[in-house]
């Protein structure tokens, strides 16, 4: 589901400034962490509150 979130997003919204990319790469990060640790497994999908 990310890897399709992040190619629609390289289609449709190319980001230009440095600024937005390192956002998006620190948020992609997290959720990846989030993923690999199988924090899902105890608190469930990732909410506003954790991110």
């Amino acid at each position: 589901m990310l890897n399709f979130c992040q190619r629609f997003y390289n289609r449709q919204f190319i980001t230009r400034k440095l600024v937005n990319s390192d956002m998006l790469m620190k948020f992609d990060q997290l959720l990846r962490d989030y993923y690999e640790e199988k924090i899902q497994l105890t608190s469930g999908m990732p909410t506003e509150t954790f991110l």
